[in-house]
């Protein structure tokens, strides 16, 4: 179907007045369609619900057997009542399908409502965009050894500190490097403590003097040395969450204290999961190997496991997890969510951070699960579109998103 056809199609199922091989094209069409014929289909819809035609018959129908085909990328399982999204190449995220989907439903909804004088869905949707919400994005402090503090969102790019032997230099992309003037000697017990902190809504990426490579979620805290002495590499994270591409060297392994825990890298690529809101400490490990070492207990990952620990005091042996997704894992430095199997409570602790917002419940919690990508560029009520998919209502009140079933 090209433009024209699609909406006067619309325009039809609007009033009930099409062909049996109207339908049968349009239903074609609907199975075969690509993510931008979707997106067509929901500016037509829009100009359909927008314009001053009157329809004395709306073919509610129809309308259900779109959201049927629609459908089709929520595979919902009748046993246990959950949403899965189709398989996908790792490298493609699911969320622009997801959302256009999501919005398409959506103006389904608004229209049926809009023929029956339902305006609250209409008045919700324009409050929630009103008070929309921006994503997080490259903002962090840094804390010298010495006390100084340098807002990085506020700098200009270029050398912003020097530290003993070290140069500090902000990138345009959002980075932190650390690198020692080619004539520095280094001395014993020279180290000078640094700390990088990102709040909630923000992201960061530091390049330590050894080639390290450090990504902080948002609300996260590091502490490390300017430059490393002595006989290890010892880095601090002292809440929040962060992946580390470690510079491999025998001579000084690198370390990260978190909790009590000690993890020591064998050359690595690793996550470490230290939220205060979260049961466990976790460490996924997805390339070389690191020893996770907790009182008198020590356990060897591999890649593709992860260790647990919980924080509640209770039962804190080393717990391994085998073959987890780590795709899903790192998502986040890669700019999007993902989850397989979340309930509603495991995405909000996520998108509270993200978008630096308090998420409010109201009556009983869904009990449905989550299987899909969300990106993290889109603005808070985009993402909690896509969520509705949950079987919930939301309504987002200043730096609130609050949260209801909806009647089923």
């Amino acid at each position: 179907m090209n433009q024209q056809e699609l909406q006067q199609f619309l325009e039809k199922a609007a009033s009930g007045d099409y062909t049996n091989e109207e339908y049968k094209a349009f239903t074609y069409w609907m199975d075969n369609c690509s993510r931008e014929e979707y997106k067509q289909m929901l500016i037509c819809w829009e100009r359909v619900i927008d314009s001053d035609k009157s329809f004395d018959s709306l073919d509610n129908s129809l309308i259900k057997k779109i959201e049927i085909g629609l459908d089709r990328i929520d595979e919902r399982s009748p046993v246990q009542n959950r949403l899965i999204f189709p398989e996908v190449e790792r490298q493609r995220s699911l969320w622009p399908r997801i959302v256009v989907a999501a919005s398409i439903l959506l103006f389904l909804s608004i229209g049926v409502y809009f023929f029956y004088q339902k305006k609250q869905v209409i008045q919700q949707t324009a409050q929630n965009q009103a008070h929309d919400i921006t994503p997080g994005g490259n903002k962090a402090i840094l804390t010298l050894a010495n006390g100084q503090k340098i807002v990085l969102d506020n700098v200009k790019n270029g050398v912003i500190a020097n530290q003993g032997n070290t140069d500090v230099s902000k990138k345009q992309d959002g980075q932190l490097v650390y690198k020692m003037a080619q004539t520095s000697i280094v001395h014993a017990g020279a180290e000078a403590y640094d700390t990088l902190t990102t709040p909630r809504a923000g992201i960061y990426h530091i390049t330590l003097t050894d080639g390290s490579k450090v990504w902080l979620n948002a609300a996260t805290s590091i502490r490390y040395p300017a430059t490393f002495t002595g006989k290890y590499r010892t880095v601090d994270l002292l809440y929040g969450e962060a992946y580390y591409e470690v510079n491999h060297n025998d001579k000084m392994p690198f370390r990260v204290i978190v909790e009590g825990q000690t993890i020591e890298d064998i050359g690595t690529f690793f996550n470490i999961n230290a939220y205060k809101d979260e049961l466990a400490v976790k460490t996924t490990l997805l390339e070389g190997s690191i020893r996770i070492s907790e009182g008198n207990e020590t356990a060897i990952l591999k890649p593709g496991q992860q260790s647990q620990i919980n924080t509640n005091g209770i039962d804190q042996r080393i717990h391994l997890i085998n073959d987890v997704d780590t795709d899903e894992i790192i998502a986040w430095k890669n700019g999007f969510f993902q989850f397989t199997n979340a309930n509603i409570q495991t995405i909000m602790r996520q998108l509270t951070r993200w978008y630096d917002v308090q998420v409010v419940y109201e009556g009983p919690v869904s009990k449905h699960l989550f299987t899909g990508d969300i990106h993290r560029d889109i603005k808070a009520s985009e993402a909690m579109q896509i969520l509705t998919f949950l079987k919930i209502d939301y309504r987002i009140a200043g730096k609130k998103i609050i949260i209801s079933n909806q009647n089923q």
